[in-house]
């Protein structure tokens, strides 16, 4: 039985180990940086999609369109939910469940100012809703340059009307939160940790989750091919990762940003794959050579 391998020179070996080897420190420096800067967000790049797949890239940043911070109600249950929440997560004693109802009532009234200042604003917004939806079920608004800019003018506008109340109720509930969790002690913190305060609408993958997960993913993914470790799963994962870089910025429509250099290193990455890399110069030589061993080492009767 043969090789199921093609033979190749030795310059197309050391070319492969040497693409392995850039991929793989590319992959590892970049989650290093973001591990080591620690204010990675992938909210940017989410939200800067375009294309026919943008809502499914948007759909990862909670709120996106601000439909829920901009309901009074929703916003109103989610504060008091805060407060139960930590009070309950840290074991607050008395007085600090006292001092969180307090936070609570004026985070509540804090809202109530941001609604009434924004009232006309937000009212215009909630009522250009449907418009907006038509216009997203619309393929004419995706395909045709023209009625797709219009939309995104459209949509545009509409954010911007109420972006400087949107700013505020974020600002108020990142104050909020960090208040309450300043109200536990050091060895309630530690014994307990942070509170997962739970956002209406919040789906478990979404950027919070996204922005612990793309650092270690890039560091993982760079170490495997720097050591020629498990390399078609490495290889294929960051391929595919890269694939979905570029298609948020999908080839053809205006406004996009080039990715020229993410396709380019994807094409790098499915060569790996396809070579099986790390078995040159790799610890995934190891399991191959045993492989090669065995399937070579069977008698002749078994393999004919």
């Amino acid at each position: 039985m043969t090789s199921p391998y093609y033979r190749i020179g030795r310059m197309a070996v050391w070319s492969i180990v040497l693409l392995r080897l850039c991929v793989g420190w590319h992959f590892f420096m970049e989650g290093l940086v973001k591990v080591q800067e620690g204010n990675f967000s992938s909210k940017g790049f989410l939200s800067a999609a375009k294309g026919p797949l943008a809502p499914l890239y948007q759909k990862a940043i909670w709120d996106y369109d601000g439909t829920v911070r901009l309901d009074e109600t929703k916003m109103k249950e989610a504060l008091a939910s805060f407060q139960k929440s930590a009070v309950e997560h840290y074991v607050l004693n008395e007085q600090q469940t006292k001092d969180a109802e307090a936070l609570a009532e004026k985070s509540l009234s804090q809202i109530e100012d941001v609604f009434a200042q924004w009232d006309e604003d937000i009212y215009k917004f909630n009522n250009g809703k449907e418009r907006v939806e038509a216009m997203n079920r619309d393929p004419m608004r995706l395909f045709v340059a023209s009625l797709r800019a219009q939309k995104e003018k459209i949509e545009t506008d509409r954010m911007n009307s109420v972006r400087p109340a949107l700013s505020a109720i974020d600002k108020i509930v990142a104050n909020y939160r960090s208040e309450l969790d300043a109200l536990a002690t050091d060895e309630q913190r530690a014994a307990k940790g942070p509170v997962n305060y739970l956002l209406p609408g919040a789906t478990p993958f979404q950027t919070d989750a996204v922005d612990k997960i793309v650092p270690i993913f890039d560091m993982a993914i760079g170490i495997c091919l720097i050591l020629g470790l498990l390399v078609r799963v490495a290889s294929l994962a960051a391929a595919g990762f890269l694939i979905s870089v570029v298609l948020s910025q999908f080839p053809g429509f205006e406004g996009t940003a080039p990715t020229y250099f993410q396709a380019a290193e994807a094409m790098g990455c499915l060569v790996l794959f396809a070579t099986d890399a790390g078995r040159f110069a790799g610890l995934d030589f190891i399991p191959w050579s045993i492989w090669q061993f065995s399937s070579q080492s069977k008698p002749a009767s078994a393999r004919t």
